[in-house]
């Protein structure tokens, strides 16, 4: 995070989810690599002309322009780094790239950062994006994050979906449920 003036900032990071605000405003939590999670408010979003609207959307990687508001930070400008489009195309790919997602919300504090958390977010989005199978990133992305907060060993070479809601879920405190994946039965 840059700072031009006491209240303007620079912050890039993945957007984990969006929601409405109100009628034209957009909340979206995104996942910074310097600040961690964090709130921003996009005012005007839904409107039809708006510029920020479709650049703020669940798993695009954004370089924002901000200022501090009462209550948070808005946005005045946006620009999209990767809007991992490839992932839209497939039904096991969105699905998975949701579920990192919200392990991401479930696991961390507001403005706690967690640089370690973002490039694995980054690098299985990318895995997804190179058409990786994945049960492979899956698999990955489980291992990893366990390792980055202490749960395994590091020399550990994984633990299955069961073992991974099991720690997770002791960990947090909070149940996550499996992704929904499409397999093609013959």
């Amino acid at each position: 995070m840059s700072s031009q003036n006491s209240r303007d900032f620079q912050v890039e990071g993945i957007v984990l989810s969006t929601k409405a605000f109100s009628e034209h405003d957009k909340l979206v939590e995104l996942f910074s690599p310097s600040l961690g999670k964090i709130k921003l408010l996009a005012k005007s979003a839904y409107k039809p002309k708006s510029k920020l609207g479709a650049s703020l959307d669940t798993l695009c990687w954004v370089h924002c322009e901000t200022y501090r508001g009462k209550s948070f930070l808005l946005v005045k400008e946006c620009s999209v780094k990767e809007a991992f489009f490839e992932l839209r195309s497939s039904f096991n790919a969105i699905s998975l790239s949701l579920y990192f997602c919200q392990i991401i919300r479930l696991s961390t504090s507001y403005e706690q950062c967690h640089s370690g958390f973002f490039d694995l977010l980054a690098k299985s989005l990318n895995l997804l994006k190179s058409h990786t199978e994945t049960s492979i990133v899956k698999d990955f992305f489980h291992t990893e994050f366990l390792k980055l907060e202490g749960l395994i060993h590091p020399q550990s070479s994984g633990v299955n979906d069961a073992e991974f809601q099991h720690k997770f879920e002791s960990y947090t405190g909070h149940s996550l449920p499996t992704p929904l994946m499409y397999s093609k039965k013959g």
